[in-house]
């Protein structure tokens, strides 16, 4: 199996129908991020059907452009559904706190869905997120909804691809992991 890091960028995406773009920098990765976001929303207003995305918290410049965008450019995100990725959970399987340092619940609601124009605010009942006592939850609405439009993957404070964790050597202590997101955040990216 060839080692995919030894991939030479001209050659990504080679021999599949998935589109591969390279950028230059996280602000370049933001903005595409926020426009495909936003071109996808305004398409669906126009033919009068709902979106649906399935969102990951990072990388994490998007949310603020997309919202600025939508304010600015009048795009309502009323029938928006976001299907959000994960939601870290304590020891017992609960819920981190909402206001949660690492949640993604708080994260979403204080870098999108609070910066939106009350008149394009996404919906309540169509902000979902995974629920631990119910892990079929998230298959159903998909079903519900006839699907979604994008899923877009993340890529996490790790280098993890959407929680699929890389395998590594060392272990880690739960103090060693909260640090991690501690400076991710302390590096978040700059603003718009």
């Amino acid at each position: 199996m060839r080692d995919i890091m030894s991939i030479p960028p001209q050659e990504l995406g080679k021999g599949s129908p998935i589109k591969v773009e390279i950028l230059e920098t996280r602000a370049d990765v933001a903005n595409d991020f926020a426009r495909v976001m936003a071109a996808k929303i305004r398409e669906n207003n126009a033919l009068g059907k709902p979106t649906a995305f399935i969102l990951p918290v990072g990388p994490t410049g998007q949310y603020r452009r997309l919202a600025r965008l939508c304010n600015i450019e009048g795009i309502s995100c009323r029938n928006l559904i976001t299907i959000n990725m994960d939601e870290y959970c304590l020891a017992d399987g609960s819920l981190v706190p909402f206001d949660h340092p690492m949640g993604f619940r708080g994260f979403m609601e204080q870098e999108f869905f609070s910066l939106l124009d009350d008149d394009k605010k996404v919906r309540r009942e169509n902000i979902i997120f995974p629920a631990p006592q119910d892990l079929e939850a998230l298959p159903r609405k998909i079903e519900e909804i006839g699907g979604v439009d994008i899923a877009f993957g993340g890529i996490g404070i790790n280098g993890h691809i959407a929680f699929n964790e890389a395998m590594s050597e060392e272990e880690i202590s739960a103090e060693e992991f909260r640090e991690l997101g501690t400076r991710l955040i302390d590096l978040a990216p700059e603003t718009i």
